[in-house]
C-alpha cells in the first residue's frame, strides 16, 4: 500500500540544479542518496510512486531531461528511472578536472580533519582513484600537505612510510582535542565579540543557528614575523568605489578587486547588510591576526565566513572572508579574482587581450580572418642613387630542405605576400631557410644587410616614458601620496621592504629616488689580510652605529703567503667581494680597508701587475668606491689572523721543489727527462760530482779536472 506523503515534507529537499554542469556527477550523487534516505524514512516501497516522487522532488529541469532519456534497465520502474539519469549525469565527470579540484583542496581554518576528511572522500568518488586503499592513501598525502596547521604536519611526517589515514585520525585527533581543552583553560577570561550564525535562505525563510562567542585573540606567540600578514590601509576613504558586482552566498555584492590583498576582506556594515539580505554563508570563529602597515596592533577580526561565488559563468564554492570589526568597502584579493576570471596576469601588454568583448571582432570580422595585409598603398622607399647595385651570390639550400622551400614559396605566392620577378634585377639577396622546431616547416628569411645599405633612413624622434607621464600626469596628487608620506620609519627588515615596494610606485616623481633610498639599501664591506689569512666583515649603518650582518675568514694558501702586502691586501678585497656576492650584487656599496695604496689600485686610472689586473677584472661586476680607514678601526683585522693554521711545509720539501720545477722547464722540447738522465749517467764530470757529494773530496775533482784540461 502506498505510503501518502504531505507536499510541505519535501521543502526540506532542494530541486536538483543542473544549471552548473562542473561537478555535477558528484552532486547527483549526493543528491541522490539524500533522496533515497528521504524515501526510505518515509517507508515508500511503491516503485512508481518512489518514482513519481524523484522527479517532482528533482525539479522541472531533470524532468525535461528524463523524459528525452532512453528507458533505463532495472527491476522496476524506479530502478529504470535512477539507471537512465545515472547514466545521463555520470558521463558528464571529466576525471582530470576531478582530480586538479582534489589536488587543490585545502583545509579551512575552522575545519577540523574529520571534516576534512569527509570533504576529500566525496569528491575522491569521482576523481576514479581505485579502490578504497588508493583512495585513503591520496587523502593521506592532501592532509599532509593541505593541512593549516604546521605542527600537525611535521607530526605526521615523522612516521614517514609506515603512516596510514587511521594513524592521522588519531593524531589529528589527539592534538585537536589537547588544543581545545587548553584553550578552554586559557580563556577563563570575559569574552567578546558578535555571536556567529549559520544562515541559510529559503523561501524568505531566515533560520538562524547560534554557535559559541567569537574570542577575542590577545596574543599569538608561535606566529613568527614572516608569518604576519602587513596591509598598508584598510578604510573606506582610501579606496576607489568602482568595482565588480559578485554574488556572494546568492546576494550580489559590489567588491573591489585587490591583487595586493593577502585575504578577502569586508567590513562589519557589509556584513551586516549581506545577513540581512539572508547570504547562504557558514561563519565561524577566527584565529587570523592581519596587519596594518607600521602598525604593532593587529586589525580587529570580527570573524570569517565561506560562501560560494559566482561571477558570470564562473563558480567557486567555500571561499573564505574576512570581516574586520570597523568599516570598509569588500576586497577581492588575488586568488579568488584569478580563479573568477576578472584578474589576468601577463608578461607582456600584447596578452592581455579582452577576450569577453567581442563586438570588434563580429563588427569587422575581415580584418581579423587569414594574414594581415595593407591593401591599396604601395610603400616608396628612398633609395641613395650613389650606392652601386649589388648581386648576391645565391647560398646553396640542403637537399632536405629544398621541398619545403618550394612549398613555402608557392604558399606564399597564393596568399600574394611576394611576386615573381622575370626580369633582370640590378639587386639580388640570397635567402636563409631555418628548420622550425617542429621539423615539419622553414622559417624563410632574406638577407637584406647590402640592400639595406642603400636605403635612406627616415628620422623620427621617439618620446621618452618620463616625457609620456609629463603629459599625462606632471605629478600625483597629493592625496595618492599622503599615506606614503605620513608613513613612520620602518622598524624590521620586513617593514623595510614593503615600504620601497610602495614607493617605487611613485618613483617617477621623485626626484633623486636613488639617493634619497641609498641609506635604506645601503651597505658596507670591510676586509683585511694578514701573513696567513683573509678576513672581512659586511655591516649596515643603522640609527648611526654599524650593524654587523655577517663575518668571513679563510687561511692563505702557500702560493699566497708568498704575494707581497699590497697583493694579499687587493686579493682580500676580491675575495670578500665574491664571498658575499648574493648580498652585494646589483646594490652600490663602500669597500673599507687599511691599506692606503688600495685606493690608486682600484681606481679606473691605475696600472698594475697582471695578477692584480686581473684582480680589477673580476671586480668589475661590483658597483664600489674603496676607502681608506687606520688600522685600528679595522674590525676584520681579528679574522684575518685568527684563522685555523692547517699548512705546514718543510725547507727540504720547498728545495725539492724548486729543484724539480727547474728540472721540468729547462728540458728542451724534443727531449725527455729520462734521456737526460741517461746522459747524465754516463756524463764523467757529473759522474765526479756525484762521488764528492758522497765522500766529500771536492778539492781532488777541481785537481783532476785541472790535468785533464
Amino acid at each position: 500500500m502506498a505510503s501518502a506523503v504531505l507536499m510541505h515534507d519535501l521543502q526540506g529537499l532542494p530541486n536538483f540544479d543542473v544549471s552548473n554542469v562542473t561537478g555535477i556527477a558528484s552532486k547527483w550523487k549526493r543528491w541522490r542518496r539524500a533522496f533515497e534516505l528521504y524515501a526510505t524514512g518515509k517507508g515508500i516501497e511503491d516503485a512508481a510512486q518512489a518514482k513519481a516522487l524523484l522527479l517532482h522532488t528533482a525539479g522541472m529541469d531533470v524532468q525535461d531531461i528524463f523524459f528525452t532519456l532512453p528507458e533505463g534497465t532495472g527491476e522496476n520502474v524506479y530502478a529504470k528511472a535512477l539507471n537512465a539519469l545515472d547514466k545521463y549525469f555520470e558521463p558528464q565527470a571529466n576525471v582530470p578536472y576531478e582530480r586538479s579540484v582534489f589536488r587543490n583542496m585545502a583545509q579551512f581554518s575552522h575545519e577540523t580533519v574529520e571534516q576534512y576528511i569527509t570533504r576529500l572522500r566525496q569528491r575522491a568518488e569521482t576523481c576514479e582513484f581505485g579502490n578504497r586503499d588508493a583512495i585513503d592513501e591520496r587523502i593521506r598525502d592532501q592532509i599532509i600537505d593541505k593541512c593549516v596547521r604546521h605542527n600537525l604536519r611535521r607530526k605526521l611526517l615523522e612516521k614517514g612510510r609506515d603512516l596510514t589515514l587511521n594513524h592521522v585520525r588519531e593524531i589529528a585527533r589527539a592534538m585537536e582535542d589537547s588544543e581545545r581543552q587548553a584553550t578552554s583553560i586559557e580563556s577563563q577570561v570575559p569574552t567578546q565579540g558578535s555571536s556567529v550564525n549559520k544562515c541559510k535562505t529559503k523561501d524568505k525563510d531566515h533560520v538562524k543557528r547560534r554557535h559559541e562567542k567569537i574570542r577575542h585573540i590577545v596574543e599569538q606567540p608561535d606566529q613568527s614575523e614572516e608569518e604576519k600578514a602587513y596591509a598598508f590601509s584598510v578604510n573606506q576613504n582610501s579606496i576607489l568605489n568602482d568595482g565588480i558586482v559578485v554574488n556572494v552566498g546568492d546576494v550580489d555584492l559590489n567588491m573591489i578587486i585587490d591583487s595586493g590583498a593577502i585575504c578577502n576582506i569586508m567590513g562589519m556594515p557589509l556584513w551586516n547588510s549581506l545577513k540581512e539580505n539572508h547570504i547562504n554563508c557558514v561563519s565561524s570563529k577566527v584565529d587570523k591576526q592581519l596587519f596594518a602597515y607600521g602598525s604593532q596592533e593587529p586589525l580587529k577580526v570580527a570573524g570569517i565566513f565561506t560562501a560560494t561565488v559566482k561571477y558570470k559563468q564562473t563558480v567557486i564554492p567555500d571561499v573564505e572572508f574576512v570581516v574586520l570589526d570597523g568599516k570598509g568597502q569588500a576586497l577581492l584579493f588575488r586568488d579568488t579574482a584569478l580563479r573568477l576570471g576578472v584578474l589576468q596576469i601577463v608578461s607582456s601588454v600584447s596578452e592581455a587581450v579582452n577576450t569577453d568583448n567581442r563586438t570588434v571582432f563580429d563588427k569587422y570580422p575581415d580584418c581579423f580572418e587569414g594574414v594581415g595585409k595593407l591593401k591599396s598603398f604601395q610603400l616608396e622607399i628612398p633609395i641613395d642613387p650613389d650606392v652601386d647595385p649589388v648581386i648576391q651570390p645565391m647560398r646553396r639550400i640542403p637537399y632536405s630542405l629544398r621541398d619545403k622551400l618550394s612549398k613555402k614559396l608557392d604558399e606564399l605566392l597564393d596568399l600574394d605576400i611576394i611576386e615573381r620577378v622575370e626580369e633582370p634585377n640590378s639587386w639580388v639577396s640570397p635567402v636563409v631557410c631555418v628548420p622550425k622546431h617542429s621539423g615539419e616547416d622553414i622559417r624563410l628569411c632574406v638577407d637584406m644587410r647590402q640592400a639595406n645599405t642603400a636605403v635612406r633612413r627616415v628620422r623620427h624622434l621617439i618620446p621618452t616614458i618620463d616625457e609620456l607621464l609629463h603629459e599625462m600626469n606632471s605629478s600625483p596628487a597629493d592625496a595618492k601620496v599622503k599615506a606614503v608620506v605620513e608613513a613612520r620609519e620602518p622598524r624590521t627588515s620586513a617593514e623595510v621592504r614593503s615600504f620601497l615596494g610602495l614607493v617605487n610606485y611613485s618613483s617617477r616623481f621623485i626626484p633623486d629616488l636613488a639617493t634619497i633610498a641609498a641609506p635604506l639599501r645601503q651597505l658596507t664591506l670591510i676586509a683585511d689580510a694578514s701573513p696567513v689569512g683573509l678576513g672581512a666583515v659586511l655591516v649596515q649603518e643603522q640609527d648611526g652605529e654599524f650593524r654587523v650582518i655577517s663575518y668571513a675568514s679563510r687561511s692563505l694558501s702557500d702560493t699566497e703567503r708568498r704575494y707581497s702586502q699590497t697583493e694579499k691586501e687587493a686579493l682580500a678585497l676580491v675575495w670578500a667581494c665574491e664571498r658575499f656576492h648574493v648580498y652585494l650584487y646589483g646594490v652600490e656599496f663602500e669597500l673599507l680597508t687599511d691599506h692606503k695604496p688600495l685606493e690608486c689600485i682600484y681606481s679606473t686610472k691605475s696600472k698594475v701587475c697582471a695578477r692584480i689586473e686581473r684582480w680589477v677584472l673580476r671586480m668589475q661586476p661590483y658597483i664600489f668606491k674603496v676607502r681608506y680607514i687606520p688600522g685600528p678601526k679595522n674590525i676584520a683585522d681579528t679574522l684575518s689572523r685568527l684563522v685555523k693554521n692547517d699548512f705546514v711545509q718543510k725547507s727540504d720539501d720547498l728545495v725539492d721543489d724548486y729543484v724539480r720545477f727547474v728540472a721540468k722547464e729547462a728540458t728542451p722540447i724534443a727531449m725527455t727527462n729520462r734521456e737526460i738522465e741517461r746522459a747524465s749517467e754516463n756524463d764523467p764530470e757529473l759522474c765526479a760530482v756525484r762521488q764528492c757529494l758522497v765522500n766529500q773530496q771536492w778539492h781532488r775533482v777541481q785537481t783532476v779536472f785541472a790535468n785533464k784540461g
